[in-house]
């Protein structure tokens, strides 16, 4: 093993404490580079991870595959970076490795979100299958057009369909048979009258008063969310800036069941503020989803 690929596999190891699962695809670290592993953190710091990256470029397709696959197992935000990166590589078995990671940690990133998507355009199979794949996990109501005509024309590869199948089902969170009519009437069915209703619940949440029980509403925003990822997340990042703990905690308990890694620093930045000790656990869970350490 050549001394950069040393580094990097001392560099994973710490990664988001999942030591095991990342020594099956790592050798274990040599003691000539704890500064590098104590320079990253544990969980990794997205900053260190990214100065890392820029120091061992260009990584050759061996260290891009043992990265992507480490880095899907360990989860987390600053994994989501890494793969981000690996999913620009040159060679299409990386790319097709970072997408499958990215479907496995399930974070949605709009930025990372956007690269999956390009690969919806790509002419190798396996590359395409595993983006189509991955919308399943982190994209949303307006990657269902596109997955629907997927289902419905006859020219759609056999590959193509079968993860589009797939993606709908994980996106909608249903079981349909594999009939395109029948998902067609599922999201016609869904598509308008189910923004309606996530807006409603948004609005009603919006005012909540001290004394209600928002368990109802938060159900719904939870469930039918990614209808409108977009316009949840302004929502979130509005109450989280509000002097109202109540909304403070509804949005803490969204971003974890949504998986909203955009809103990481909006959370973090007001769970210190926790003095009534309204929020504060619900805080903690959406940083642990979002693959943060303990807060101060």
């Amino acid at each position: 093993m050549s001394a950069w690929k040393s580094i990097l596999v001392a560099a994973l190891m710490p990664i988001v404490g999942q030591h095991a699962a990342v020594a099956e695809d790592l050798a274990p670290a040599p003691p000539s580079v704890e500064k590098i592993v104590v320079s990253l953190g544990s969980p990794v710091r997205m900053e260190a991870l990214e100065t890392m990256l820029d120091e061992l470029r260009p990584l050759d397709v061996e260290a891009g595959l043992r990265l992507a696959r480490a880095l899907g197992r360990s989860g987390g935000h600053a994994a989501l970076a890494g793969l981000r990166e690996l999913l620009a590589h040159d060679d299409v078995g990386v790319r097709t490795t970072a997408l499958r990671a990215v479907g496995q940690i399930a974070l949605r990133a709009e930025r990372v979100t956007q690269v999956v998507r390009r690969g919806l355009r790509a002419r190798d199979d396996g590359e395409r299958h595993a983006a189509i794949r991955a919308l399943g996990a982190v994209g949303d109501a307006r990657d269902v057009p596109h997955l629907l005509s997927l289902i419905e024309t006859e020219e759609t590869d056999a590959g193509d369909r079968a993860a589009a199948y797939e993606a709908l089902s994980r996106l909608g969170g249903v079981s349909i048979p594999d009939i395109p009519a029948r998902w067609r009437a599922w999201w016609r069915s869904l598509s308008v009258p189910g923004r309606a209703d996530l807006n409603r619940c948004l609005f009603a949440l919006d005012g909540l008063g001290e004394d209600q029980d928002p368990t109802v509403l938060r159900e719904v925003v939870t469930r039918l969310g990614w209808l409108d990822v977009p316009g949840v997340v302004a929502y979130l990042r509005e109450w989280l800036t509000q002097m109202r703990p109540e909304l403070r905690r509804e949005a803490c308990h969204v971003v974890t069941a949504l998986r909203l890694a955009d809103l990481r620093e909006d959370v973090r930045w007001v769970r210190p503020m926790d003095a009534l000790g309204v929020y504060g656990a619900a805080a903690e869970e959406a940083l642990r989803v979002l693959g943060d350490g303990p807060t101060k």
